[in-house]
């Protein structure tokens, strides 16, 4: 199994392929050459406090509510989500 669908089963609501178009937009890149892993690359702050599902682009007109935060998987020192 692979890191995507390891952390998407730890979030209520959330499946590997929104998770990851998730991260993208929240400014992570996914390398698989080692150490593999997710990570910052974006322009702005990194996101730490902010819910994954503020990334998810939602495929109905329908917004649904989720107050569930990104498991602490990001650490702050590295900036790299690791699986």
């Amino acid at each position: 199994m692979d890191v995507h669908t390891d952390v998407a089963k730890q979030i209520d609501g959330i499946s590997k392929d929104p998770l990851a178009s998730a991260l993208n937009a929240a400014g992570y890149k996914y390398s698989g050459a080692t150490p593999r892993g997710w990570t910052f690359v974006g322009d702005s702050d990194e996101p730490l406090d902010q819910s994954i599902f503020d990334f998810v682009k939602s495929k109905s007109s329908a917004k649904k509510s989720h107050s569930q935060a990104v498991p602490k998987i990001v650490t702050k020192d590295s900036h790299t989500i690791h699986g």
